[in-house]
C-alpha cells in the first residue's frame, strides 16, 4: 500500500514538473514574440536588444541601478528598432540627483554590422 502511494505521489510530481516546463516554455515564446530566427550571419532580436540594454547601462550615471525592461523589436529587415516610453515601458535609472526617474529611449541596431547606429535617452517629465 505504501509503495502504491509513493508511486502515485511520484507520478503527480512528474506531471507537475512537465506542466511547469510547458508553462515556462510558453511564457518564453510570448516574451520573445515567438521569433527565434536569425538571418544568415545576422543578429537575433534578443541579441540586438541585449546590445541596446548594455549601451543604455553604460551611459547611466549609476549603471547598477538601471532597469531596462524587455520591449519588442519594431524594426524591419536587417534593422532592429527598440523604443521605451509611455507606449511601451519606461527605463528606470537614477538621475544626477540620485533619484530614480523614468527614462524614454530608442535604439537602432544594424544587423549586418552588429552595431548601434542610433540611440536616444531622455528623462521623462511628469
Amino acid at each position: 500500500m505504501v509503495k502504491m502511494q509513493r508511486g502515485a505521489v511520484r507520478g503527480k510530481v512528474y506531471a507537475a514538473l512537465i506542466a511547469l516546463s510547458l508553462v515556462v516554455g510558453w511564457l518564453l515564446h510570448v516574451a520573445t514574440g515567438g521569433d527565434y530566427s536569425t538571418q544568415e550571419g545576422g543578429l537575433s532580436d534578443a541579441s540586438a536588444l541585449l546590445l541596446c540594454q548594455k549601451a543604455i547601462r553604460a551611459r547611466a550615471v549609476d549603471p547598477d541601478t538601471v532597469e531596462v525592461p524587455y520591449v519588442r523589436n519594431n524594426g524591419k529587415g536587417d534593422e532592429f528598432y527598440f523604443a521605451w516610453g509611455a507606449q511601451t515601458k519606461f527605463i528606470r535609472m537614477n538621475n544626477r540627483l540620485g533619484r530614480q526617474a523614468p527614462v524614454s529611449a530608442s535604439c537602432v541596431v544594424d544587423g549586418s554590422s552588429r552595431r548601434i547606429t542610433s540611440m536616444t535617452l531622455k528623462e521623462a517629465l511628469h
